[in-house]
């Protein structure tokens, strides 16, 4: 066959009875020649109706069983939440009643593993679910060189949104698992197979994830060389704001810093550093943007200081449309004023380079 099947039509009775424990069961490939059909099954059967854990168990077999180096890291995740994991191949999958779905193309194999792993990257809303991930999968599937539905009759999203919640929940929280699934797609870029131009398109959705307010700062105001930045009633936020561009540029990848460092992330780019140039960004760019504006406005979205600070940047804006390239240089060596020349030079290059791939339309918010 050439597609996915849709859910297994039960759940069987021997694998509930397995779930009652404290067990999970992870779906591993003994020969290469089983690869996809095993991969079809996980897909499947992670979308099927068992348990929270069980069904994340699935869903790291899918992941797993492309890339092997994430087996242990998937294993230590179940462990973790206190469940002991026995691997079950092709062979061993009979006595648990699991139905093993047929071969499938590795066009298909590839779209399959793309719109799992962006599940746990990506805030799940019930209100832009299916949009966003229609929308996402017409894309892979496009890069993968798939043709119709991914699912026959079914459409082309994979997991219902309960399911795609409980995986961002259970797997989402996973710190080393989430950085190295990050490093395999990473890994996977370079090259003309379309594999390769799967993971590209992931690398470039996954960009900037949970990072929306240090993106809409760098593109309003720190790009535009805002008088904002200069304003003594938010200087201590200029200092914070230069301290966290100056350090995720220190790391390989910036663009990842929450996902590759989520505990220093926690601090360094934490919102509450910086929520007054947070809000104003968000809400300029909003005015341009439409889709900015799903992202949840901050408290200080009626601040008489942030309303006043827009006022400044818009009229900031007017005049540079008006009179071309105004740079106002920046004098003094203390800590506001070298802030200041970091965040509006070319000391942020790569950063900027970034922003070509950051995309607003993401489920939720920041």
């Amino acid at each position: 066959m050439n597609e996915l099947d849709g859910p297994s039509a039960g759940l069987s009775h021997a694998l509930r009875q397995f779930e009652g424990g404290k067990e999970l069961i992870m779906l591993v490939q003994r020969s290469p020649d089983a690869t996809a059909s095993m991969i079809h099954t996980s897909a499947v059967e992670c979308n099927a109706g068992h348990g929270s854990h069980q069904s994340a168990a699935f869903y790291l077999s899918a992941l797993a069983m492309l890339f092997p180096a994430l087996l242990p890291l998937a294993k230590e995740l179940l462990q973790e939440t206190g469940y002991t994991v026995e691997e079950v191949t092709e062979d061993t999958a009979a006595p648990y009643l699991i139905p093993l779905q047929g071969w499938i193309d590795n066009r298909i194999v590839y779209a399959i593993f793309a719109q799992l792993a962006l599940v746990i990257y990506k805030n799940i809303d019930d209100r832009s679910y299916e949009r966003f991930m229609l929308r996402r999968a017409a894309a892979i599937k496009s890069f993968a060189g798939v043709c119709g539905d991914l699912v026959p009759g079914g459409g082309d999203i994979l997991l219902s949104i309960s399911t795609a919640k409980n995986i961002r929940t259970i797997v989402g929280a996973h710190c080393n698992f989430r950085a190295g699934l990050l490093t395999v797609i990473l890994g996977n870029r370079d090259g003309w197979g379309r594999l390769n131009g799967v993971c590209n398109y992931l690398a470039e959705i996954i960009s900037w994830t949970e990072m929306a307010p240090l993106q809409f700062m760098l593109e309003a105001l720190c790009l535009t060389d805002s008088p904002v930045l200069r304003d003594s009633r938010v200087k201590h936020e200029v200092i914070n704001l230069y301290e966290a561009y100056k350090r995720i540029n220190e790391t390989p990848y910036p663009q990842y810093f929450r996902i590759m460092h989520p505990t220093e992330a926690r601090v360094t780019i934490a919102k509450s550093r910086f929520p007054t140039l947070a809000e104003v960004a968000r809400r300029y760019l909003s005015e341009l943007k439409t889709r900015v504006s799903q992202f949840a406005a901050s408290s200080n979205g009626q601040n008489t200081l942030v309303n006043n600070l827009l006022s400044i940047h818009r009229a900031h804006i007017t005049r540079l449309n008006r009179d071309g390239a105004y740079m106002p240089k920046v004098q003094g060596d203390d800590d506001i004023s070298r802030a200041i020349r970091f965040l509006t030079t070319h000391d942020i290059d790569k950063a900027i380079r970034y922003l070509t791939t950051f995309d607003t339309g993401e489920p939720g918010g920041d």
